[in-house]
């Protein structure tokens, strides 16, 4: 395709979208641009606490896991939250002591300095969260998980063989225990309708913001 009809189809383009706005009640081409800067303007940043409690046999009983985010929009219009995707990882001390093989091909990997360290999956969650961040505002927000033993046996076993090696081989305790996160939030810009069906896929889009925090350390990011 030459640069002219390249032109023209990215023209088109605009036009059908603004049409749509339009259609959509979202309104002027002034509104259209204020939308267009707060999808480019918004963005977070995502913090994990975890939690691990034991009963009095030493066996973990129940883990906590905390995951906030903050929410920035410095764009000219209000955005609310949909949807969090959420994960979470342990570091694996005996698998990267090649101890304990058998996590490999499940276990996240990450380098630093030259350094492989491996992650083993904990948990992941994708929930509805609704919260509105008014247009040049910070808003935080935070979901919890607790995971007890009768549902996660199979976890907390893995769990318990990590912090028990992590202890004996390096004095780490529960609370130092390494933990890495990733979250990913979809948001739409207030007053456009985000259940927009019967349109393109395009315009589907239009409305949407989509923004990750952290690294997936899924193997192949799945």
């Amino acid at each position: 395709m030459n640069l002219k009809r390249k032109k023209q189809v990215i023209w088109l383009a605009a036009v059908a979208i603004s049409l749509s706005f339009l259609s959509m009640g979202v309104g002027t081409a002034v509104n259209y641009t204020q939308i267009a800067e707060t999808k480019l303007a918004v963005w977070g940043e995502a913090s994990l606490s975890a939690s691990i409690f034991r009963s009095p046999n030493g066996t973990i009983s129940s883990i906590r896991l905390s995951i906030s985010v903050a929410i920035t929009n410095p764009g000219p219009k209000g955005v609310s939250l949909w949807l969090l995707v959420m994960k979470a990882w342990i570091r694996d001390y005996p698998t990267e002591a090649g101890v304990n093989t058998g996590r490999l091909g499940s276990d996240g990997e990450s380098a630093e300095q030259n350094v492989t360290r491996f992650w083993t999956p904990i948990t992941a969650l994708s929930t509805e969260i609704a919260a509105d961040i008014p247009a040049k505002s910070t808003r935080t927000v935070t979901k919890e998980l607790t995971m007890n033993r009768q549902a996660n046996e199979s976890t907390f076993k893995v769990i318990e063989e990590i912090s028990s090696y992590a202890m004996a081989h390096g004095g780490i305790g529960d609370a130092q225990l390494e933990w890495a996160r990733y979250a990913r939030m979809t948001l739409y810009v207030s007053g456009v309708p985000h259940d927009v069906s019967g349109y393109g896929t395009y315009l589907r889009e239009v409305p949407v913001i989509t923004r990750s925090m952290g690294t997936d350390l899924s193997p192949n990011g799945g």
